[in-house]
């Protein structure tokens, strides 16, 4: 068949395109040596011709909402594999020449080529996705010309409108095209609700309308449009529903705690069902869909986080005594979208709105409290969260917990962290060290994270010695399963550093215990012309390391630090160590140094502690998880000791032993000086002062009504135990 003078026009611009791209890379687009994920996003592919395309990263070519990073769900393409497929430069150069082609995806073996076409539509009846508009469509001759031997089409099901990211994968190179957008912000392309020029296949043209949005011209939303093309909320579309479920049945806080954590949580879905102005939410009233949220996952019942003690305290029916814990069940339940069963049925969890049982779009981190009676694999809730999050593609929001494990994003790619942690200490100290020419500087690190090291190393000039002393730990030494080898590291590693007369000293905390503060007085390495820079401290250097005792800094404390190392099963391991280093110290023997928790601080109402009496039966009875008072306080077993006790202050939240008082002396007197590295706090003041004045103007029943269970609610009301 002859060609027609269109199809030879565009064959001639082809074969132009072709010529101008001598002097280039044979595979440009193909790195092999780039990892999977984000790592290069953003790197360019320039051609003589002016053509260029940009890296959305190293995977699979996937569409979604705008100027997200993380895959959604695939964009409709045209194919072709095998020794027959245009190499890359070819490829990019068809892409190009094709009006509708958004993108093009590579691999490393450069004998496969798919164009990404996110206007690709099917045709018929629609059921044969191979069956589409594909040589038919306004760029016909073009697609005819180019594409005339590709055999795989694919119109996906609800394909996204716009190429805007990929699903990491070794290998594979998802490449946008590069239009020229100039004078078109993206701020001016999302006034009108559509997609930036940048995520366009058009020239000078802004992207398609956002999801759930038609053009209020009724023109093609799918389309390129122009800025005077705004789009507006589909009002015939049936907006999905964010499902949303928590890690953990029961976050572990104890009565008011819990109900603290549900407040937040229910307040936030209750601010946005009530369409909350931006001073709550930074989000335009314009530019926001009213989705429902459903959350589920947490226990509906009070009683289940009660042990049999306090159920008969409470004067409780015992047959609830069943008592559910603070772990990851509830999270990966979800995430495996199982159905409701007899463990749902026995803790009364909260299941989801939609009968399906589809899986959720994130996982609510849970807490360090209460979890699993503190068996070591299991106080990290978020850590098998996180995992499974990673073989689900669930994204997890942590807000509790501090491991500098979870900054490995290759083992936790889907953890998104709230709150502040440090990961790059050696910038400031680098810093601090050349300003102040400290050349002759000691380190202590855990070895768990060499990154602080090889930042120091990496960074500081040949006229720097850095005296590194490794104390190559497989795990953070921590109070919860107390280890006296691995604690005693890091006092022979002080001892090392004295030995060698180093006066400049870093220590790397693992952001785990307070600990680490308080052994460092048995070393004898803190001198008068003795420097400490510790970075990585339990707190971020907002705690004090001798706190006061009075609830204002939370249990991330050196108090509660002692309390968990001191007792119940660490009992043993902590008087032999505590001995050893007094011994080794010249301090002589003596009582360990003990803390005893006053669990009516934190159980009763303030009022009530004004009771000493009821203050010592309370702490008397309690018990947690399997353990009683005389665990956790040897010191006074009995009612009559605590009331005859002149240092239990019953308006504190610790009870610090006597016995401490040399020790805590020593460590302040010792710690004089010494320097603390954390992050910036950059928190936004008022919008935290906003947030906390709506919270606390709900009512019980608002929370219940935006669905929080009513039982943590009604530990509020008159009369209840």
């Amino acid at each position: 068949m002859a060609c027609s003078p269109q199809v030879g026009m565009v064959a001639l611009t082809y074969l132009a395109w072709l010529t101008s791209a001598v002097g280039t890379s044979t595979t440009p687009g193909i790195n092999p040596e780039w990892p999977a994920g984000f790592e290069h996003r953003g790197a360019t592919e320039a051609f003589p011709s002016g053509d260029a395309f940009t890296l959305l990263g190293v995977g699979f070519c996937r569409g979604g909402p705008p100027l997200i990073l993380r895959a959604t769900a695939m964009v409709s393409y045209v194919r072709l594999a095998g020794i027959s497929a245009p190499n890359s430069t070819e490829c990019f150069r068809i892409c190009s020449g094709l009006a509708r082609c958004a993108g093009v995806e590579l691999r490393n073996s450069d004998d496969w080529c798919e164009l990404q076409i996110p206007m690709l539509t099917r045709t018929g009846d629609g059921s044969d996705k191979t069956l589409t508009d594909w040589w038919n469509g306004t760029d016909a001759s073009a697609e005819l010309a180019l594409t005339s031997g590709f055999d795989d089409f694919n119109s996906v099901a609800a394909s996204p409108a716009a190429l805007t990211t990929v699903k990491p994968r070794s290998g594979f190179y998802c490449w946008a095209k590069r239009n020229s957008c100039s004078g078109l912000s993206v701020e001016v392309c999302q006034a009108a609700s559509r997609y930036p020029c940048e995520e366009s296949y058009l020239p000078g043209a802004c992207g398609p309308c956002e999801p759930l949005h038609v053009a209020a011209d009724a023109s093609d939303p799918r389309r390129p449009g122009s800025p005077a093309s705004a789009c507006v909320p589909d009002p015939q579309a049936t907006l999905p529903t964010l499902k949303v479920s928590l890690a953990s049945p029961w976050y572990g806080g104890r009565g008011h705690d819990e109900a603290l954590y549900l407040a937040m949580i229910y307040g936030a879905k209750k601010a946005w069902d009530d369409g909350a102005g931006e001073g709550l939410i930074p989000i335009p009233a314009s530019r926001r869909m009213p989705f429902p949220v459903n959350i589920t996952g947490h226990t509906e019942s009070w009683n289940f986080t009660l042990s049999a003690e306090q159920l008969a305290e409470y004067g409780m029916d015992p047959s609830w005594d069943t008592r559910i814990e603070n772990h990851p069940m509830s999270g990966v339940r979800a995430m495996a979208a199982l159905k409701r069963d007899a463990y749902v049925d026995q803790y009364r969890l909260m299941e989801p709105a939609d009968a399906g049982r589809s899986k959720p779009h994130c996982i609510i981190g849970s807490t360090p409290e209460n979890s699993l009676s503190g068996v070591l694999p299991h106080t990290n809730v978020d850590l098998p969260v996180s995992h499974a999050a990673t073989f689900y593609e669930t994204p997890v929001l942590g807000w509790a917990f501090q491991s500098k494990e979870f900054a490995d994003k290759t083992n936790h790619r889907y953890y998104t962290r709230v709150n502040r942690v440090g990961l790059d200490y050696h910038l400031a100290l680098v810093s601090l060290l050349e300003h102040f020419a400290y050349t002759r500087v000691g380190v202590v690190t855990p070895g768990t994270n060499r990154r602080l090291v090889r930042g120091l190393q990496e960074n500081l000039g040949k006229s720097y010695t850095l005296e590194v002393e490794d104390m190559s730990l497989q795990n953070e030494c921590s109070d919860g399963s107390f280890e006296r080898a691995c604690h005693s590291k890091l006092i022979a590693s002080m001892e090392h550093l004295r030995q060698k007369d180093m006066r400049i000293i870093i220590q790397e905390q693992g952001g785990l215990t307070q600990l680490d503060n308080y052994w460092l007085v048995f070393a004898g390495l803190l001198r008068h012309d003795t420097l400490l820079i510790q970075v990585g401290v339990l707190g971020d250097c907002m705690t004090p390391m001798l706190p006061p005792n009075r609830g204002e800094h939370g249990l991330d404390v050196l108090w509660e630090n002692i309390r968990k190392a001191s007792n119940m099963n660490n009992r043993g391991e902590w008087d032999l160590m505590h001995d050893n280093l007094r011994n080794h110290s010249g301090w002589g023997q003596h009582v360990a140094c003990r803390v005893c928790p006053n669990w009516a601080f934190r159980d009763l109402p303030v009022q009530e502690l004004a009771n000493r009496t009821r203050v010592a039966e309370h702490n008397s009875l309690r018990v947690e998880t399997i353990y009683g008072w005389s665990s956790f306080c040897p010191e006074l077993p009995a009612v009559e000791d605590i009331l005859s006790c002149t240092w239990c202050d019953q308006f504190a939240d610790f009870w610090v032993s006597p016995a401490c008082d040399d020790e805590l002396a020593a460590m302040r007197q010792q710690l004089t000086g010494s320097m603390c590295i954390g992050v910036a706090r950059q928190d936004d003041d008022a919008m935290i002062d906003r947030w906390a004045n709506y919270l606390s103007s709900l009512s019980a029943d608002e929370l219940v009504a935006a669905g929080a269970p009513r039982d943590f609610f009604d530990i509020f009301q008159a009369g209840h135990p």
